[in-house]
């Protein structure tokens, strides 16, 4: 968006095209979100939205974590930050989806005077709830679980022109995926770490 690159010094971006990934856009195409980068590596919860009001630009939101000066390189694994993950939340959890690095800005949740960490994004699932659990890439720490709610994976199908298929909006009504048979249960799994991963 053009403004992100006009203004990109006093949102203290050194480049939007590097910094910012777009992930949604409205299908008017006015509203778009994106999600931060830093060295390539999503800042989680970091997110910015652009408001186009037809003519110019309406408004600017969300929050996002500039001036990161924290290398990307882990010193600890994701098989052990997995290990980490799991003890914290067994005997009934399991992993879902890919574990990924990420850095994880506290603040942007509300969390005073924590720093942003370079942490791993281990997905659980246990009976009760999925958790996004990040483990800190440096101290092997868990530094905070997010129960992950249902309405999360609610997803909306679209066609190549953002178009809503509604036949197949929301699969747990619509097309069984949460009823027997187990293939159901299976395509659930698999879109769940489809979403996960991304």
């Amino acid at each position: 968006a053009w403004f992100l690159d006009e203004y990109s010094a006093l949102l203290r971006l050194d480049d939007p095209a590097t910094d910012l990934q777009l992930v949604r856009r409205s299908a008017d195409e006015l509203h778009l979100t994106f999600r931060q980068l830093h060295e390539g590596i999503p800042v989680d919860p970091a997110q910015l939205v652009v408001h186009h009001g037809g003519t110019g630009l309406v408004g600017l939101a969300g929050a996002y974590a500039p001036d990161i000066t924290l290398a990307p390189t882990p010193v600890v694994s994701s098989g052990d930050a997995e290990a980490v993950a799991l003890a914290a939340y067994a005997p009934a959890s399991e992993l879902t989806g890919d574990t990924q690095l990420r850095y994880f800005a506290p603040a942007l949740l509300g969390i005073e005077d924590a720093p942003v960490r370079l942490a791993w994004l281990v997905n659980l699932a246990n009976a009760t709830a999925p958790y996004a659990v990040y483990v800190d890439a440096h101290s092997g720490a868990v530094l905070l679980a997010l129960p992950q709610h249902a309405q999360e994976f609610d997803f909306d199908l679209q066609d190549g022109q953002n178009r809503t298929i509604e036949a197949m909006c929301t699969w747990s009504n619509d097309i069984g995926i949460n009823s027997d048979p187990p293939d159901s249960v299976d395509a659930e799994r698999f879109f769940r770490q489809v979403y996960n991963y991304w």
